[in-house]
C-alpha cells in the first residue's frame, strides 16, 4: 500500500532508484566482509587502470598545445647514421613547392654561455626557421616573433627567451625586450620576445631556454661548403594524411636526388623518408612500453572483475531464499534484477573513490621517476578527464560483473527456493561451473601478466650483463665551456688555443690533488651526442672519390688519463702521453669497430688521413687533411646506451684537437658526488667566467639511460604481484564458500571416521 501510494504521488522514477540505493547500502552494511572485499578488489584494478591511463593520456591522447595539432607532422630522412636530419636545401624546396605541406620549418640545437646578466650561465638553445612559431600556431607573450629578415646570415642577431629564463634571470622585467645579451662572448644579440609560459618545444630531446634564427643559406641549391642538416616539422593542408604526404614527398625526393652532389647522393640513395604525426613522434620510444603497461593493467582489471563476479554469485546464492520470498510477495523479476544492478553500481561508486586514491599514488610514483630522458612524466596528472574516466570504469566494471548474478538471481524458482533449508541452498551445477570458470580465467590472466613481467626482468638482467666498455663506478663528470670563440686560424694565432689547453691542464692538475682522486681527465662522456665527425681514408691525398659521408666517423678529444679514468682497456699499442701535443706529429687511437670496418688486420702503426680541419700538430695544416698515425686500439665503448650498436671512433689528443666545450671526468676511490663542490671551486679559481653544468656521476647517467626500462619493469612487476594476489583471493573465496556450503557433509564424514587429511584432500 505504501509503495503504491508513493508511486501515485508523482516521481516514482526518482523514488524507486533512491529506495534501491538505500536498500543496497543497508545490505552492504549487513555484510561488511563482502563490502570491504568487493570495494577494495575493484578499487585496486580501477586505481591501477586510472594511474596508467593517466600516463597514456598525457603522452598519446592529450592534444598538443598548438593550433590545430592534428595537422602537424614530423618529417625525417633516415640514412645509415639514422639521425633523421633533413638537408636544409630540401626543406627550402618543399617550402617553395607548397606541396605536400602547407608550411615547413626547421630547427637545430646548440648550447651557449649567456653573459652580460650576472654570472655567466650555460643555456640550452635552438636555432629555428623564422616561421617556426607560426607553423606551430604560437605567438610570443611579450615582444615579437622572428621575421624573414632576421633569418639572413648578415642580419643582426636576435633572440627569443623562454618564460622560465625570463623570470629567473631577468626578473620578469618587461624592459628585457630590446636588451642586448652576449652568447659565448662573441655574439651580441638583442632580445625581441618572450615565449608564452605554457610553451612546449616540439621535441622530447631538449627544452631550449633561448631561441635564435636558423640563419641558413635559404636556397634549394646544394652547396657542400654550407650544407646543414635540420630537424623538420610541417603543417599539412586540411584533408591530407601523413601517409599520403609521405608518398607524395617520396616522389619529390626521387627527382631531387639527381641534383645531389655525388658524395651525398650515394648516401641518400638508400635513405627512407618518414612522415609521422607530431603527437606520435613525441611519444617516441615510450609508446610501446606504455601500450604494454595498458595491456597489463587491463588484465589486472579483468581479474578484479572476475573476482567481483564470483563474490556476487556467492552472495546471490546466499540470498536465494530472501529473493524467493520477495518474489513470492509480488516483486517483479525486473525489480529484483534492478536491485542487484543497483548494489553493483554502489560498489562501483565506492570503488571509484578508493580507486582515485590508489590512482593518485600511482601517478605520484610515475612523476617521481623523473629522468631527463623521460621529460613527459612531469605532465602526468589526474585531471577532470581522469576523474570521469575512473568513475566510468568503476561503475561499468561493477555493473558488468553484477549482470550475471542479477540475471540468475531474478530467475529464482520460488517453490524450490522456499522449500530449501539453510543447509541446502546450493545453486546447482550451472553456478558451480560459472564460478570455476571465473577462477580458471583469473589464474590464467595472472599467469600471463606474471610471465610478461618475468620476461621483462630477464631481458633487463641480460642487458645489465652487457659490457659498456667503461666502468661507471666512482666516476664524476662535468661539462665546461671555455669562454672563448671557437678556434679558427685567426684566434689560434692570438694564443687563444694555448690558453684553452693551459686552462684544461691547470684544472686537471688541481683536480688530481684532491683527496680520493685517482685520475682526472678530459674525455667523451657516454650517453651524449658526439661533437665532431671526420671522413677518413687510407692512402695519399687528395681523398679518393669514394670518400663520402659513408666513411664519416666520430672524433673524440681526450687527455692522457682518459682511458684510465673511464676504466676502458687499451687492447693494443699505447695510450696518449703529455708528449702528444701540438708540437708533435699527429697521432690517433681507434676503437675495435674502426679496425673491423676500415682495416681488418694489424692496425697499430698504420697511417690514415682525416678530413678534420681544426687539428694542431707538427704535420697539420689548417683546412687541410691531416695524416695521423694509429698508436693504440681501445676497446669498444657503447656511447649511446647498452642497447645501441658500437660505432667506429677516432680518439685524438686534447692538446692536438682541443675544443672550447669539453667534459671533465674524475675517477675516485669513494663517493664521487662529494667532490662536485670542490670541482666547481677549482674551475672558478682558474677562470671564474667558465660555467660548469651537468655535474653528475657516471652511474647516474647510466641509470637515466635505463629509466624507461626500469619504470616499465617496476610497474609491470607490481601489476603481476597484484594480479597474483587477486587470483589467490578469488581462489580462496571459492574454496571458502565451498567449505561453508558443505559444512554438514564434512561433519558427517568426520563422524563416520574420515581423517583431517582425507577431508583436506577432498576439498583441495
Amino acid at each position: 500500500m505504501k509503495e503504491a501510494y508513493r508511486e501515485q504521488r508523482g516521481l516514482p522514477f526518482l523514488d524507486v532508484p533512491f529506495q534501491d540505493i538505500r536498500y543496497a547500502m543497508r545490505g552492504l552494511r549487513r555484510s561488511p566482509g563482502f563490502a570491504v572485499t568487493a570495494v577494495l578488489t575493484l578499487a585496486l584494478g580501477v586505481g591501477a587502470t586510472a594511474g596508467i591511463f593517466s600516463a597514456a593520456y598525457a603522452l598519446l591522447i592529450r592534444p598538443l598545445p598548438y593550433r590545430d595539432p592534428s595537422r602537424l607532422v614530423w618529417v625525417a630522412e633516415h640514412t645509415r647514421d639514422d639521425s633523421g636530419a633533413i638537408m636544409e636545401p630540401d626543406m627550402v624546396a618543399w617550402r617553395e613547392r607548397g606541396r605536400p605541406f602547407e608550411s615547413v620549418a626547421g630547427y637545430t640545437f646548440d648550447e651557449y654561455t649567456l653573459s652580460g646578466i650576472g654570472d655567466n650561465l650555460r643555456v640550452s638553445g635552438a636555432m629555428v626557421s623564422a616561421n617556426f612559431l607560426s607553423v606551430l600556431g604560437v605567438a610570443p607573450q611579450l615582444g615579437r616573433d622572428f621575421t624573414a629578415a632576421d633569418d639572413h646570415s648578415n642580419s643582426p642577431l636576435v633572440a627569443l627567451l623562454s618564460d622560465e629564463l625570463w623570470r629567473e634571470r631577468f626578473n620578469s622585467d618587461p624592459r628585457t625586450i630590446g636588451r642586448t645579451v652576449h652568447l659565448d662572448q662573441e655574439h651580441a644579440c638583442t632580445v625581441v620576445g618572450v615565449l608564452p609560459r605554457p610553451f612546449r618545444f616540439p621535441d622530447m630531446t631538449a627544452a631550449p631556454q633561448i631561441m635564435l634564427p636558423l640563419r641558413a643559406p635559404g636556397s634549394s641549391v646544394f652547396n657542400l661548403d654550407q650544407l646543414q642538416g635540420v630537424r623538420v616539422i610541417a603543417r599539412m593542408p586540411r584533408g591530407q594524411t601523413p601517409a599520403s604526404a609521405a608518398a607524395e614527398l617520396q616522389v619529390v625526393q626521387q627527382v631531387r636526388l639527381r641534383a645531389y652532389p655525388p658524395p651525398l647522393a650515394r648516401v641518400m640513395e638508400e635513405s627512407a623518408l618518414e612522415v609521422a604525426s607530431l603527437q606520435r613522434h613525441l611519444a617516441g620510444d615510450s609508446r610501446t612500453p606504455l601500450l604494454i603497461l595498458l595491456v597489463g593493467v587491463g588484465l589486472v582489471l579483468l581479474i578484479s572483475c572476475a573476482n567481483i563476479a564470483n563474490l556476487q554469485l556467492v552472495r546471490a546464492a546466499a540470498r536465494h531464499h530472501e529473493i524467493a520470498v520477495r518474489g513470492a510477495l509480488g516483486a517483479a523479476r525486473s525489480r529484483l534484477a534492478r536491485q542487484f544492478l543497483t548494489e553493483s553500481m554502489v560498489i562501483g561508486a565506492l570503488a571509484a573513490c578508493v580507486g582515485l586514491v590508489i590512482g593518485a599514488a600511482i601517478v605520484d610514483a610515475i612523476r617521481g621517476w623523473q629522468s631527463p630522458r623521460l621529460p613527459w612524466l612531469s605532465s602526468v596528472s589526474l585531471d577532470p578527464y581522469m576523474f570521469a574516466f575512473t568513475l566510468a570504469v568503476a561503475v561499468l566494471a561493477a555493473v558488468s560483473c553484477g549482470a550475471a548474478p542479477a540475471i540468475s538471481g531474478s530467475r529464482a524458482n520460488l517453490l524450490d527456493a522456499l522449500k530449501a533449508t539453510s543447509l541446502r541452498m546450493s545453486r546447482g551445477c550451472g553456478h558451480r561451473l560459472l564460478r570455476n570458470a571465473f577462477i580458471v580465467g583469473e589464474v590464467a590472466l595472472a599467469l600471463v601478466v606474471l610471465i610478461a613481467a618475468g620476461l621483462l626482468l630477464r631481458s633487463f638482467r641480460d642487458l645489465m650483463r652487457v659490457d659498456p666498455g667503461y666502468d661507471p663506478r666512482n666516476v664524476l663528470t662535468a661539462k665546461v665551456r671555455f669562454v672563448l670563440p671557437d678556434i679558427t686560424p685567426a684566434t689560434a694565432k692570438t694564443g687563444n688555443y694555448q690558453r684553452l689547453v693551459a686552462f684544461a691542464s691547470e684544472v686537471l692538475a688541481k683536480a688530481r690533488a684532491l683527496p680520493g682522486v685517482r685520475y682526472a681527465a678530459v674525455s667523451q662522456v657516454p650517453l651524449e651526442d658526439y661533437r665532431a665527425f671526420t671522413a677518413v681514408w687510407f692512402g695519399p691525398t687528395p681523398p679518393p672519390p669514394a670518400v663520402s659521408l659513408e666513411s664519416s666517423v666520430p672524433l673524440i678529444s681526450i687527455s692522457p688519463d682518459s682511458f684510465r679514468a673511464m676504466g676502458t682497456t687499451i687492447i693494443a699499442g699505447r695510450a696518449f702521453t703529455e708528449d702528444d701535443n701540438e708540437n708533435a706529429l699527429g697521432v690517433a687511437i681507434v676503437n675495435q669497430a674502426f679496425v673491423r670496418k676500415f682495416i681488418g688486420g694489424e692496425a697499430v702503426g698504420r697511417r690514415f688521413h682525416s678530413m678534420y680541419a681544426e687539428q694542431h700538430c707538427a704535420n697539420c695544416s689548417w683546412n687541410e687533411p691531416a695524416e695521423l698515425q694509429i698508436v693504440g686500439i681501445a676497446e669498444d665503448v657503447r656511447q649511446h646506451g647498452l642497447e645501441q650498436p658500437v660505432e667506429p671512433e677516432v680518439y685524438l689528443p686534447f692538446a692536438q684537437a682541443a675544443k672550447v666545450a669539453f667534459n671533465i671526468v674524475i675517477a675516485t676511490t669513494g663517493n664521487p658526488a662529494g667532490l662536485a663542490p670542490a670541482l666547481r671551486t677549482i674551475i672558478r679559481s682558474v677562470n671564474r667566467e667558465v660555467p660548469v653544468f651537468e655535474v653528475s656521476t657516471l652511474e647516474q647517467r647510466l641509470s637515466e639511460s635505463l629509466a624507461q626500462r626500469q619504470l616499465t619493469m617496476f610497474l609491470l612487476s607490481a601489476f603481476a604481484v597484484l594480479a597474483l594476489l587477486l587470483a589467490a583471493v578469488g581462489v580462496y573465496g571459492v574454496i571458502s564458500y565451498s567449505v561453508v556450503r558443505r559444512t554438514q557433509e564434512i561433519g558427517i564424514r568426520i563422524a563416520m571416521g574420515a581423517t583431517r587429511g582425507s577431508v583436506l584432500q577432498l576439498i583441495l
